[in-house]
């Protein structure tokens, strides 16, 4: 009985040592960051500028990591940061690009001290038009729309008189949107400390090079900005012309104007 305890413990140890192998990193990263800005706000692209020179991913792991963010079985706060260490270990990347940190943006901010956060901000009229183009033009799967129900917090809101349009095309609620757009931008801001984060309006990506080089200590002509402007949906569904413009108008007021006025004055939200 001894015996086979002793070889179980050996075993375990064995494992766990070939384990931290599989996982240990072999190089140093030149800088760790995350881009956390909203879905179809550039993230893609700012994945895309670093990826030629640096390793970086955009919305990796997303099969795994998206269960544990929305399903309630996986709510346990103690083991959070421990799976968010060994996952960082295991994909080890310089840039990772991707939305769904915002779920757990406060502890990302605590076990990664050293990281440094991007938020791609786009304004949030020409965000929601292009939120809906791509919700529309593509199945993105069961997986990603259980990501998205859970992030939209689409069972707090209904559709309202003039956006008929957003429902009969199987769309959430405008305000569970615009709401989730602000929200998430705030969030970002609160949580992260001003030194460790650098915020870049969509439009601004590829002129960026300077103030991305500058901000994640790396040579500016490493980032190939030829690519700033990554995964473009030439699909146009033209929604928002069909929802009533004082309908929208007061929405977007309503839920974003505290956001548009700080990050996007010129529009007069």
């Amino acid at each position: 009985m001894e015996e086979a305890s002793v070889s179980n413990r050996l075993r375990a140890h064995i494992n766990a040592v070939y384990t931290r192998l599989l996982v240990t990193p072999r190089y140093q990263r030149r800088f760790h960051a995350f881009c956390v800005g909203t879905e179809k706000s550039g993230t893609h692209s700012v994945a895309a500028l670093t990826a030629r020179m640096y390793r970086s991913d955009h919305e990796p792991d997303y099969p795994w990591l998206i269960p544990r963010l929305t399903e309630p079985r996986f709510d346990r706060p103690e083991e959070w940061d421990a799976y968010l260490r060994q996952r960082d270990r295991r994909l080890w990347l310089e840039m990772e690009s991707n939305w769904l940190h915002i779920f757990k943006i406060e502890q990302l901010v605590r076990i990664f001290p050293n990281a440094r956060f991007i938020l791609t901000i786009r304004d949030c009229r020409s965000w929601l038009d292009s939120l809906a183009n791509h919700v529309l033009a593509n199945d993105v799967g069961p997986i990603w729309r259980q990501a998205q129900r859970v992030y939209y917090r689409a069972d707090q809101f209904t559709h309202q008189p003039g956006e008929e349009a957003f429902r009969d095309a199987g769309l959430y609620p405008i305000r569970a949107y615009l709401s989730a757009w602000a929200r998430h931008n705030r969030h970002v801001l609160e949580v992260v400390p001003p030194e460790r984060v650098l915020v870049i309006r969509t439009p601004e990506i590829t002129k960026s090079a300077d103030r991305i080089g500058a901000f994640l200590g790396i040579d500016p002509t490493s980032i190939d900005t030829e690519r700033g402007h990554e995964y473009v949906n030439d699909r146009k569904f033209h929604l928002l012309q069909r929802v009533d413009p004082h309908f929208l108008e007061e929405a977007m007021h309503d839920c974003c104007g505290d956001v548009m006025a700080r990050w996007f004055p010129e529009r007069g939200v």
